[in-house]
């Protein structure tokens, strides 16, 4: 059997609650490495990941667009 490196995961809410509750589903299967932010820039741009979820519930459209095209060539779930 092999060590799977584990699939890292960001989590971007703008609601405190829903980024914790986010990433608590997240961090309950095995495999994935979560990471939460607010979306703050120098947070973004820090963070070395695999698949974003963002949920869009209190961003504009501008903020979505930036994070959407950043996370090109990686997974990108948005709800």
């Amino acid at each position: 059997m092999t060590d799977r490196v584990p699939l890292r995961v960001l989590v971007f809410a703008a609601y405190p609650s829903a980024r914790a509750g986010l990433a608590a589903l997240l961090a309950r299967e095995v495999g994935l490495e979560v990471e939460e932010t607010d979306g703050g820039v120098g947070e973004t741009a820090a963070a070395v990941h695999d698949v974003t979820v963002i949920d869009l519930t209190g961003f504009d459209d501008d903020w979505v667009e930036t994070r959407v095209e950043h996370a090109a060539g990686r997974g990108l779930v948005l709800l």
